[in-house]
């Protein structure tokens, strides 16, 4: 009872302050100073644009001028608009939407008005598309106005054919899709008797119409605020303007003045401007403008959905200028969201908004988003947790297809797949080497990082490797330790040979890998040997080890120099560094160093070349603190070949170095 007396009295109020008259002027543009009908003005929200209508020889043209600090720039004729639908075509009725992106107008269509919109791209304006069926029905439907939100469209549908003149004010909704939703006239008090040329402001919640009611003559505006749902407080006139019939009330965001038409007939009307009545003014918005681009920084077709932040539901939906990117968003003053802002096959960018506090009514909010993700993964062996290579293959999971990822090998084990967003896709990991394994990532949903990472396990396929270790001179088993190193991981496996009498040990090693195998038990000489494991069959592997006894020689199978010099490769550091392990471990030895050559060059050379090789290496081992009274270096160049120097493979088995024992001491 209270809020209707309250009500009532607000109604009481405005309806006095409405009999007053209003001053106002007529707005003229010096261009279009001589024409006699001009019409249908129409604001865009930020008040920065304004359209209206000129009937020059039955002809109606639309004209667009633009504020430049305080005043109108002279208006310049819309001619993709004034002949797309063809130049006699009636049009009439123009309205921007939030930001001007876009106009509503109505037009004729066969034998009945219709609802078109055009949107403004950097060329001009696009070719005009009529309104679904369900807004433009076989009816008359026109004077169209759009929400600050561009989801409610507000316009007038003729229902009486004999009557051209009175309609009635319709709504109809856009839903989650975009699609308008079946039009519903607006209750009485707001369509009672004659109502044109609706007009919803900037809060999303004042509507201005042009109405004839309780015997008037002439078309008058009238005021109406909607207070939730469909719940309006009674329509109150705004004031009285001229004495002609007052059309299309056209109001900016700041709601400080009014600019309408007046007419006394079809062929005359002009635009005039007011002060509005302070009354009446729209509440208070916040604009909340900004661009939204790829990561290239090119403008995208993109949604800014508004959410509560403690429910998070969706209470607005947005979209933006898809030519430039750019969006503007008309809120209520002392409001919090959560923006989400989206475009198909891109992902979401999430920012928490907050205007309560703010000194100034605008904001700058812009967002980049990416239409495409980065998924890191990286591949282990199961058992050991070592790096697995794979081949991936990425299929999309509903078609099966294979998609292009531009897979790139980080290092080994470690990939980079590239993934557009917008669906669900399998990826398939196989090798040779081990079982396949599959996974899938959805991005068809809401993707807000542009980075994943995944580990996967894989169960590769192991081989059993039995080595038998044995004393070359009696052939009995030699307890030692085993060391198989992986090429491809680094890892080591340390396992220690059976002391019985067939020295067996046996190792599970990884089926695809390369490892090297070092043996260096003390009184016996270091083993090297390359071991590539090809399948997962078992196998055995006999190693006979030569016992540290004098006379013994060691070819030194892995140390390579220079072309004709003494200097040693790298490669040659692994072989040399178990020398080192040798000496050390087995200080009663001492041994001769030898370097032996081919037959190409002369004697002398080779001699000189073979003495500097030994010394090299004689040189790198006390280096490493191998006792140098241990050592001797001998060169003999191609004095002592083991094969005959006659191709190229025996010259290269030629060129050696060799570990002689020379003497054991207790």
């Amino acid at each position: 009872m209270k809020t209707i007396i309250l009500l009532l009295l607000v109604g009481l109020t405005l309806n006095l302050y409405s009999q007053e008259e209003t001053p106002n002027n007529p707005l003229i543009f010096n261009s279009l100073s001589e024409k006699d009908y001009i019409s249908s003005p129409s604001l865009s929200f930020d008040g920065n644009f304004l359209i209206f209508v000129v009937k020059e020889n039955e002809m109606y043209k639309f004209y667009e001028s633009k504020k430049d600090n305080t005043n109108w720039t002279e208006p310049t004729e819309l001619k993709e608009l004034n002949t797309n639908l063809g130049e006699e075509t009636y049009k009439n009725s123009p309205v921007y939407n939030f930001d001007a992106s876009k106009i509503y107008f109505e037009a004729q269509n066969d034998t009945n008005t219709d609802i078109f919109v055009s949107s403004r791209t950097t060329n001009g304006w696009s070719t005009p598309e009529a309104l679904p069926s369900n807004i433009n029905s076989t009816k008359n439907e026109g004077e169209p106005s759009i929400s600050p939100n561009d989801n409610i469209l507000y316009f007038v549908r003729f229902e009486d054919e004999k009557d051209k003149e009175c309609g009635k004010i319709y709504i109809s909704k856009k839903d989650e899709n975009f699609e308008w939703s079946q039009p519903k006239a607006l209750l009485s008090p707001l369509n009672i008797e004659c109502e044109r040329t609706p007009r919803v402001l900037s809060d999303n919640k004042t509507l201005i119409f042009a109405s004839k009611r309780e015997g008037e003559k002439k078309f008058k505006f009238y005021y109406a605020k909607n207070l939730f749902s469909n719940i309006w407080i009674n329509p109150m006139a705004v004031g009285t303007f001229t004495k002609e019939d007052n059309y299309y009330p056209a109001i900016d965001y700041k709601g400080e003045t009014i600019i309408f038409a007046s007419s006394n007939n079809d062929k005359k009307s002009e635009l005039r401007i007011a002060n509005l009545p302070k009354n009446f003014k729209p509440e208070k918005t916040f604009i909340l403008s900004g661009k939204i681009t790829n990561t290239e920084d090119k403008p995208i077709a993109a949604t800014i959905s508004l959410l509560d932040p403690t429910s998070i539901v969706k209470t607005g939906v947005y979209a933006n200028n898809s030519e430039t990117g750019e969006y503007t968003i008309f809120l209520p003053l002392n409001s919090e969201y959560v923006l989400d802002f989206s475009s198909e096959n891109y992902s979401h960018q999430f920012v928490n908004f907050n205007n309560k506090n703010s000194e100034d009514n605008k904001s700058t909010i812009n967002a980049k988003l990416f239409n495409q993700t980065m998924l890191y993964l990286n591949v282990y062996d199961k058992e050991i947790y070592e790096p697995f290579d794979v081949n991936i293959v990425a299929k999309n999971a509903k078609t099966n297809t294979v998609i292009n990822t531009n897979t790139k090998e980080l290092n080994k084990g470690k990939y980079l797949l590239t993934l557009p967003i917008g669906e669900k896709y399998k990826i398939e990991l196989t090798s040779e080497f081990s079982d396949p394994n599959y996974f899938e990532i959805d991005l068809s949903g809401t993707v807000i990082f542009n980075t994943f990472e995944k580990n996967i396990e894989v169960n590769s396929y192991k081989a059993k490797y039995t080595f038998q270790i044995i004393d070359s001179q009696n052939g009995e088993g030699i307890e030692c330790d085993i060391i198989l190193k992986n090429q491809s991981t680094s890892k080591e496996i340390v396992s220690k040979a059976k002391t019985n009498s067939n020295g067996e040990v046996t190792i599970f090693v990884r089926k695809g890998d390369v490892y090297d195998l070092t043996i260096n038990p003390h009184g016996y000489a270091f083993y090297n040997e390359t071991i590539e494991i090809t399948d997962n069959t078992d196998k055995t592997n006999n190693i006979k080890l030569q016992p540290l006894i004098q006379d013994v020689k060691i070819e030194l199978s892995n140390i390579t120099f220079e072309t004709n010099s003494a200097e040693l490769n790298v490669e040659s550091y692994t072989e040399l560094d178990n020398v080192v392990i040798l000496m050390n471990e087995n200080p009663e030895i001492k041994v001769e160093i030898s370097a032996h050559t081919d037959d190409v060059g002369s004697d002398t050379y080779n001699q000189k070349l073979s003495e500097k090789r030994a010394k090299s290496v004689v040189d790198y081992l006390i280096r490493h603190e191998v006792d140098k009274t241990k050592l001797i270096s001998k060169g003999y160049g191609e004095k002592q070949p083991i094969l005959p120097n006659s191709n190229d493979e025996n010259r290269a088995k030629n060129r050696r170095v060799e570990l002689k024992i020379i003497e054991v001491t207790e």
